[in-house]
């Protein structure tokens, strides 16, 4: 055989195998992803609450997410509430990720039930009602959703070995706190924060960090904390490529909800593993000078101001326009 020949074989062998171990790949990431719970929510643009001026000017370029953040495993008999609010937008036109978290206390209509805390719509309807509510309060066009449990947050980023965050001084002892109580309810040692300052959080210790409420502005800081552990998380998964993907979906999917296909979910996570996204904005919504506290019945609600149509014209502005939004001196 000439050496020619020789080498001509090898690639070919070479070519067969990699064919061979791509297929299988893709098989078992499809089968893990499969194992997700499917929870369908209505298709037409009149049960998502999509205003018809809303779709009239839909982008194909731009997919919004809604990402709910549920906690079951403190009291399994209560009904879930939304404890995170976060839209996920996927922007091919402009090439970039936004994450925008919706503070769950924002004062809303709720089809059906009057109104009261956004966090409430998934608690009254399941997904269902909170994409109706978010798409009808903020003029929106989100058709799909992620429900996470916080295990299964904890539980991803373990897989992807812990991400890093800044350990504020004023947080310690709050995050040991949580800490100490997720550590009970999973029958773990905990892992306690001994000092602030930059470091890796395992899964718990990263739910404990996203579940801080008592230091600094309440809600306010704590989707913020919330942000930075999803950001963290975006950019782990990114860098773990296909097959830290495929691990992660293993991990993840028994904590997880969507009406989102499984072949949809390889085709758009491919996409983003395999694109040139490379920037990641974060808003809050609604913005400082924008919003203030009030107190009705006894129960605390965050009022957008001057009303709910501003916020919604500052954030669909921002997903379908790029306008970014510019906050201004708080009101309380």
């Amino acid at each position: 055989m000439t050496k020619h020949r020789f080498l001509k074989r090898s690639l070919l062998i070479l070519g067969a195998i990699s064919a061979v171990s791509l297929l299988f790949a893709g098989a078992y990431l499809y089968s893990g992803l499969e194992r997700i719970e499917r929870i369908q929510i209505p298709h037409t643009n009149e049960e998502l609450g999509i205003h018809p001026w809303v779709s009239a000017m839909e982008d194909v370029s731009i997919r919004n997410i809604a990402l709910f953040g549920i906690d079951s495993g403190r009291n399994p008999s209560d009904p879930p509430h939304s404890d995170s609010v976060v839209l996920l937008t996927i922007d091919r036109m402009r090439n970039k990720l936004k994450v925008s978290s919706i503070l769950r206390d924002t004062y809303v209509n709720i089809d059906g039930h009057g109104k009261s805390k956004l966090n409430e719509a998934y608690t009254y309807g399941g997904p269902a009602l909170a994409v109706k509510t978010l798409n009808q309060n903020f003029d929106l066009d989100i058709k799909d959703y992620v429900t996470a449990d916080f295990w299964g947050l904890s539980r991803i980023i373990d897989s992807l070995g812990g991400i890093e965050i800044n350990i504020g001084e004023k947080e310690v002892k709050e995050i040991n706190k949580w800490i100490g109580e997720l550590s009970a309810l999973e029958q773990k040692e905990p892992a306690f924060i001994k000092k602030s300052g930059p470091q890796r959080l395992d899964g718990i210790q990263s739910v404990s960090y996203a579940r801080i409420r008592k230091i600094g502005d309440g809600d306010f800081d704590r989707s913020l904390r919330q942000r930075k552990v999803l950001g963290q998380l975006l950019d782990k998964i990114r860098q773990g490529g296909i097959t830290g993907y495929t691990s992660l979906v293993w991990k993840a999917a028994p904590y997880l909800k969507s009406n989102i296909s499984t072949n949809d979910m390889v085709s758009t996570g491919t996409s983003f593993l395999l694109s040139t996204i490379n920037k990641v904005e974060m808003q809050r919504f609604p913005l400082d000078g924008y919003c203030k506290g009030s107190i009705r019945n006894g129960i605390w609600y965050l009022l957008p101001q001057p009303d709910i149509e501003t916020m919604a014209k500052q954030l669909s502005d921002y997903i379908y326009k790029d306008i970014k939004p510019v906050p201004k001196a708080p009101l309380f």
